[in-house]
């Protein structure tokens, strides 16, 4: 059984018209699936204070949503990863082949990377948000989605996920254009950058240290991954933060259309950079002692302090080293603690 509640905008129209007129009459129309009762009628309080002027439908049985969904569909649909019969992946898989016009957001108390990649690469999710969220965050989530509707019948399904996926990411990611221009940055990034200290953005949109001498080598970094495709890493010391780590490196042009696009992976002093050893061993096929030095290095020690702490001597530390960059396929030390700080969701 669901529970459904609307609110239409005056002037809108309850009549059929064409799509076009219909878009421009009626008000943004969205969905939340979630088998708790409890969050739903939160969700129903928040939104009814807020007064956005959204059409809100509430479902606590994912079929029946299905059902409802794929027969009237909606603009953007806010579901659960767990539920029971059938979880969030299943449901907005399902919707992106009945509805590929419906925007789906995942809202989930699971923190597990997995699900996550799973999530998006099955039920191509728009974003994705951790419970409990607050209410701002959630709203700024559906209006990013809403924003986006026009754009989303010509932006390929590879484009929309590597936008989720940037922005699941516990490290800070910031999109640069060829230019230097910041196109995207994830929530991570939006918040170091919020601090002023360190790392901002410039009222022409350039990225930039906030010292001289940082700004003048985060420059070189871009041009050089701009112009060789190469990457590089650096760091920057900050006032009040500690010391933020970055790491440049150019992409495909899987974001927006056109253009080379540079991002900048941005570590900071006060993340939590530890990593699980036998994580990279499934990741990456590496033995136990090859995972066990990538995550130490990947934690922030030296090749030296790793030997020393693991009582290998430092030749046999290189071997491994060999050995990790041939199977991450990387030939350079920052460019192995990039791999795994992304590829681990850090």
């Amino acid at each position: 059984m669901h529970d459904v509640t609307r609110k239409i905008a005056d002037g809108a129209s309850a009549t059929a018209t064409p799509d076009a007129a219909r878009q421009t009459l009626r008000p943004p129309r969205v969905a939340f699936v979630d088998d708790e009762q409890d969050l739903l009628a939160g969700l129903r309080r928040a939104l009814r204070r807020l007064d956005l002027g959204w059409e809100v439908s509430f479902h606590n049985d994912p079929a029946a949503a299905l059902a409802a969904l794929t027969a009237d569909p909606v603009d953007v649909v806010v579901a659960d990863i767990r539920m029971p019969g059938m979880n969030g992946i299943e449901l907005t898989a399902a919707l992106a082949t009945a509805c590929p016009q419906t925007i789906s957001i995942v809202l989930s108390g699971s923190t597990d990377f997995d699900i996550a990649i799973s999530s998006i690469n099955v039920g191509r999710i728009f974003r994705y948000l951790v419970k409990p969220c607050p209410a701002p965050a959630l709203v700024e989530a559906i209006q990013a989605a809403l924003r986006s509707r026009g754009e989303a019948a010509s932006v390929p399904v590879e484009q929309m996920s590597a936008k989720a996926a940037i922005d699941m990411l516990a490290c800070g990611v910031i999109v640069l254009g060829e230019r230097g221009q910041v196109l995207f940055t994830n929530q991570r990034a939006g918040a170091l950058l919020a601090r002023r200290d360190g790392i901002l953005v410039e009222n022409t949109g350039i990225c930039r240290a906030s010292g001289a001498e940082g700004t003048r080598l985060l420059h070189a970094a871009i041009r050089l991954a701009r112009d060789t495709g190469a990457s590089d890493a650096l760091t920057i010391e900050t006032r009040d933060h500690g010391a933020l780590r970055v790491v440049v490196r150019p992409r495909a042009d899987d974001v927006t259309a056109g253009g080379a696009l540079i991002c900048l992976y941005l570590f900071a002093a006060d993340d939590d950079p530890a990593v699980d050893p036998n994580l990279l061993r499934g990741m990456f096929g590496l033995t136990p002692s090859e995972s066990r030095l990538a995550a130490a290095l990947a934690s922030g020690l030296a090749l030296e302090a790793a030997a020393q702490a693991e009582g290998w001597t430092l030749n046999s530390a290189k071997t491994y080293l060999k050995s990790v960059f041939g199977k991450l396929g990387v030939s350079r030390q920052a460019d192995l603690v990039r791999v795994v700080l992304t590829s681990t969701g850090r």
